[in-house]
């Protein structure tokens, strides 16, 4: 017989996973948080923050042999020469004249601070992820004043602007601002913007020439040159237009021109009433006709001279029966001299 040899199928399972966990540790010894690259990073980094932390110190002695006393004054300006170390001064932070943040090579943070037994301490304070944004200025506190209907424009907004900056101080005569009809952000290039804040004034007026969007551009600079910049809007002006007041059956509003009361055809009544025509007894001569009383029942004999028949006979009247004044307003028509399409004023909402 033939002898055929070969692995089985939960042998080839088996072997798989031991290959994917062999995988895994392999990964985590090599990237996981205490991995071997992790700790091979972190070890560079403590090296390179030791070797610059040793050759700030040493900046210190060339002042330490002229001066014996370092202060943080001094120390700057030694950081001002170019050949002082083979690292970059990215930035530095005056918090007071005894404490300073320097930041080398636009990753780390160390402090300055001049002792009460004149030394000068360096130390490192962290890398600078997380402090980036301490550096800049916070964003200006704008507040917004002002009447927020007018009946013409221009019309011009009360705006204070308290700018908040990150201890190193505000430079107001950097502070600009401009107000526009876009809400794109103009950036941190002074050029951008307008006008300059005065430093006596807490407020800056803003003026509103047409209807429509408007929004205002704050620039905040610190003392260090940070620059920030602050949106505000929209701010709307739209136009209001006139709508009537009032009643044409009352005075009021809009409605202040009386219309009075005239007589016509339906405030009168026609009544009928008998009357003599007056020629009995007058001389008028008779013609002695009998009168046809079916016929002609209110009258009597008929006056040649007068020719109709005399006696009573019906005659009408126009009696008037409204018992309404012709000084009586009836109703009131419109007196603004306006139109619904009049622009009113104008709306202003921030």
């Amino acid at each position: 017989m033939k002898n055929n040899r070969g692995i089985t199928l939960i042998a080839l399972v088996v072997t798989i996973i031991i290959l994917i966990i062999l995988a895994g540790v392999s990964v985590n010894l090599l990237f996981g948080e205490n991995g071997i690259i992790l700790k091979a990073k972190e070890s560079k980094e403590t090296h390179e923050i030791a070797a610059i932390l040793e050759k700030l110190e040493l900046l210190k002695v060339p002042i330490q042999v002229d001066k014996q006393i370092v202060t943080v004054d001094d120390y700057l300006k030694q950081l001002e020469n170019p050949n002082i170390a083979d690292f970059s001064i990215s930035d530095i932070e005056i918090v007071d004249e005894n404490n300073v943040y320097i930041i080398v090579n636009e990753k780390y943070k160390f402090s300055l601070v001049y002792e009460a037994n004149g030394n000068l301490k360096i130390e490192h304070e962290g890398k600078i992820e997380g402090i980036v944004d301490t550096v800049l200025p916070q964003e200006a506190i704008i507040e917004i004043t002002g009447e927020t209907t007018v009946t013409t424009l221009p019309a011009t907004l009360n705006v204070k602007v308290t700018h908040v900056d990150n201890e190193s101080g505000v430079n107001i005569e950097q502070c600009k601002y401009i107000l526009n009809t876009s809400s794109d952000n103009l950036g941190t290039e002074a050029s951008s913007y307008e006008k300059t804040f005065d430093p006596a004034e807490e407020s800056i007026p803003v003026e509103l020439a047409v209807a429509g969007n408007y929004y205002l551009h704050i620039l905040t600079v610190d003392n260090k040159g940070n620059a920030k910049e602050t949106i505000e809007g929209p701010i709307t002006v739209t136009a209001t237009y006139h709508t009537h007041t009032g009643s044409s059956s009352k005075n009021g509003g809009c409605y202040t021109t009386p219309k009075y009361h005239s007589h016509g055809s339906s405030c009168y009544t026609t009544e009928t009433y008998s009357e003599n025509c007056g020629c009995s007894g007058k001389g008028h001569s008779v013609s002695g006709k009998l009168v046809d009383w079916v016929a002609n029942p209110y009258y009597s004999d008929y006056c040649n001279s007068c020719n109709h028949w005399c006696g009573n006979y019906d005659k009408t009247k126009q009696v008037l029966t409204c018992k309404i004044s012709t000084s009586t307003p009836i109703k009131y028509d419109l007196g603004c001299k306006k139109t619904e399409d009049t622009i009113d004023g104008y709306a202003i909402t921030y």
